[in-house]
């Protein structure tokens, strides 16, 4: 379904404003009017909380879960933690679904199921913080899952540092062989010609590889630097990070 933002006035006056789903803009009144809230206005938003969620990363949510539970051992309720978050989020995004996150709140429903509602946040994660509102241990569960989030992205770290180093090491390597070829070794080409005598055969054939070389350098370069980018890009795909 669609996502709408709206404007509207409470019992007391005062403007309020989030963002909802619903069907359609009188979907969006009725619910509003169900809160005892005024529609002010009601806009489509562009935005929806699938696209949102895939502009967020693991730094991300890993951010947002410390981030909470030092609000929540603080002494701060669920609802108002979450409210702080969304004002001082640096992200648009995670600005975004944290709004919807304490509309979700306030209309009454667990921290569990608002979360839900977004992809930022895995199963796994919901069902733990399910687990830890049926349990009245939130605010433990929040931080056993601070500790395993910091892990995983050490992890991923890692693992993209380990992809890293041999491509560096393999484009170094490459581009160390093209120099000697194109520049190094038709110097020796020269030498052996001045001499008048015959080139031994693997001689030969390395004099003409260097030929090669010193006429498209450029195109070995391009090759080399075409190589990383894609790997760079593979990895960064579903189907790669599934390979890793």
């Amino acid at each position: 379904m669609p996502i709408y933002t709206y404007e509207a006035a409470n019992s007391m006056g005062k403007k309020v404003s989030a963002s909802i789903e619903a069907a359609d803009e009188e979907q969006v009144k009725v619910m509003l009017r169900g809160q005892g809230l005024v529609p002010l206005s009601i806009k489509a938003s562009r935005t929806r909380r699938t696209f949102l969620s895939k502009r967020l990363t693991s730094k991300d949510l890993l951010l947002f879960t410390q981030e909470l539970g030092n609000l929540l051992k603080s002494g701060l309720p669920v609802d108002r933690a979450i409210y702080v978050l969304s004002e001082h989020a640096e992200k648009d995004a995670m600005r975004t679904v944290l709004s919807e996150v304490y509309a979700d709140l306030q209309r009454g429903q667990a921290l569990s199921q608002a979360l839900g509602h977004h992809k930022v946040f895995p199963q796994l994660y919901v069902n733990m913080i399910r687990a830890g509102e049926l349990g009245g241990t939130l605010e433990e569960v929040i931080q056993r899952l601070a500790k395993f989030l910091e892990t995983t992205v050490q992890f991923q770290t890692d693992i993209t540092t380990a992809m890293y180093y041999p491509a560096l090491l393999v484009f170094f390597g490459g581009a160390s062989v093209a120099f000697i070829m194109a520049f190094v070794v038709p110097k020796f080409a020269e030498m052996f010609e001045s001499s008048g005598q015959p080139l031994p055969t693997a001689t030969a054939v390395l004099m003409n590889i260097s030929g090669f070389f010193a006429s498209y350098w450029w195109v070995m370069l391009a090759a080399l630097i075409a190589a990383v980018v894609l790997l760079r890009s593979y990895v960064k795909t579903n189907e790669g990070k599934l390979f890793l």
